[in-house]
Parts: structure tokens; sequence; C-alpha cells
């Protein structure tokens, strides 16, 4: 499963950021980084800094 973390700005300063992590999981990294890119796109087209990344993560017990 893969989640999707966008760090939005206001502006350069960090205390200008808010984090938003994806609601629900992904089941590809390619499906992640699309939906983090349509976000991304979003918030860039409002004048907002945007940074996202998808991670990959594992339920306790699953194989690695």
């Amino acid at each position: 499963m893969w989640v999707g973390v966008l760090l939005i700005c206001a502006s350069f300063a960090v205390t200008d950021c808010a984090p938003l992590v994806s609601p629900q999981a992904f089941s590809s990294p390619d499906k992640c980084a699309n939906k983090l890119a349509q976000l991304q796109n979003q918030a860039r087209q409002q004048g907002l800094v945007t940074m996202g990344v998808c991670r990959e993560v594992k339920a306790p017990g699953q194989p690695t």
C-alpha cells in the first residue's frame, strides 16, 4: 500500500506550511503519484508552494 504526503505552503517560510496525508491508501506508487500530482497542480494554481512524496506503508506482520 502507498500513502501520499503533501506539504502545502503559503510562502517559502516553514511556519506557513500545513501537511496533508491522503485519506486513502493506493495500490501502486503510480496511482499515488498521479493523485499527488493532481493535488499539487491544484494548489500551485492558487499560488501555493508544494512538495509531495509517496511512501510505501506495511501493516504489522506483512512480509517485507
